[in-house]
């Protein structure tokens, strides 16, 4: 007739298995680690990081790849002269970089590699935070719905026990009343329980696929506080968005020194020339020579940009790093608080007012105390129930947050 103080143990602090609604026989399961791995190995994230790498690579190769040859063929028809001589001439050209700027190019674009690694790593990490955060929600509301299935069932109960002692003369037809009533209540609260746990494993299917709404989630314990590492600037912190914005800032600074260095396209040619005409034949080597000269174009237009495009970085870094410290600060102030705010609840609260109710119960069925208590008594319990719920999943996405300033810097 009440809440064994085991199951509430279990649901916020053990974490045993908790059916979807419909499904309590479900054959598999999957826990937090699991359903990001499913995330991560979607054929659709694995295509969108080999893109981001491909990409990256094929700067690489544009910069090291030389232009390709250029094949001239020239004739001249000598008709009006006296001899009538005719001339043709082949050439090959080579377009060869002597300024210095092709090895800075690939240098950037090898930045550009290591930066695109860095970015796949954030967005990893990013889309981790998204399924672990929607996996504790869909707990949560796992939890709440089966509270909401018990508390549903023991009012029922009670009604069913109003109705036998109305008949029999022991209870009001007021009280049997406020009982049914109490358990109509708590069925439309299941219902609302029902619906927010179906929209919440939709949430978390979307990131999984359909496969994963047939699964019953794992819940994991909470741990204690952890150890959090001292970090009185913002250089100090290895959140994987400031390790991926760093590196970002390292191939800005590397594309920036690649244009300052002016290009020198140098062409260089090797071909062969004939004379044919009706007296004389002669031949000769060709060699060509092109450079060009830095009147106009002296890559003003790239070097601003590739400045522009270095102060932006570096610009942004500083605000992610202020903002990443100003979370790490007050993250280290709350985490203690919330997991023992959490572990409160699930150590002394929900088994204190389990066992209230239970008491309760017994003195009504007593005659000792009346039905207004009784049912008071239940809602505080379910009341206290729902805030253990809510603490456990506050700790988590706090912890969940922190993880990635503890992780990276280990």
């Amino acid at each position: 007739m009440h809440f064994p103080d085991s199951l509430i143990r279990a649901l916020l602090a053990v974490g045993v298995l908790i059916c979807a609604p419909g499904d309590r026989t479900a054959a598999s399961e999957l826990s937090a680690e699991q359903a990001v791995a499913l995330a991560i190995q979607n054929a659709d994230q694995q295509l969108l990081e080999q893109a981001a790498r491909d990409l990256a690579r094929s700067a690489v190769i544009e910069a090291r790849t030389l232009p390709n040859p250029v094949l001239r063929y020239q004739r001249e028809d000598l008709r009006g002269g006296a001899d009538g001589a005719d001339e043709s001439a082949l050439t090959v050209v080579q377009e060869l970089d002597l300024g210095g700027s092709r090895r800075l190019r690939l240098q950037a674009a090898n930045r550009g590699v290591d930066s695109a690694e860095m970015d796949i790593a954030a967005s990893r990490w990013s889309l981790r935070q998204t399924v672990l955060a929607r996996f504790h929600a869909a707990v949560a509301a796992q939890q709440r719905h089966l509270a909401a299935v018990e508390q549903r069932d023991r009012l029922q109960r009670l009604a069913e026990i109003a109705k036998q002692r109305k008949q029999a003369g022991d209870l009001s037809g007021l009280d049997a009343r406020r009982i049914t009533l109490a358990a109509d209540e708590a069925a439309m609260a299941l219902q609302r329980e029902r619906a927010a746990l179906r929209a919440a494993r939709q949430d978390l299917a979307a990131l999984l696929g359909d496969q994963s709404q047939a699964a019953t989630l794992r819940a994991d314990p909470l741990p204690s506080a952890p150890l959090l590492p001292e970090a009185s600037a913002a250089a100090q912190l290895t959140h994987p968005d400031l390790v991926a914005r760093r590196q970002q800032v390292a191939q800005a600074e590397a594309m920036a020194v690649a244009a300052q260095r002016m290009r020198i396209p140098v062409e260089l040619g090797l071909g062969y020339k004939r004379i044919d005409g009706p007296l004389s034949e002669d031949s000769a080597l060709l060699l060509e020579i092109g450079v060009p000269i830095p009147l106009f174009d002296r890559n003003q237009a790239e070097t601003v940009q590739r400045q522009s495009e270095l102060d932006r970085a570096r610009a942004e870094l500083a605000i992610a790093e202020r903002r990443h410290l100003a979370e790490f600060t007050a993250l280290r102030t709350q985490i203690a608080e919330r997991i023992s705010a959490a572990q409160a609840y699930s150590e002394r609260l929900i088994p204190e007012a389990s066992e209230l109710s239970a008491l309760a119960l017994r003195s009504f069925q007593a005659g000792e105390t009346p039905l207004i208590e009784l049912l008071e008594t239940l809602a505080t319990e379910a009341r206290v129930i729902e805030l253990g719920i809510d603490s456990n999943l506050q700790a988590q996405l706090t912890l969940l947050t922190l993880s990635a300033y503890i992780q990276t810097s280990e």
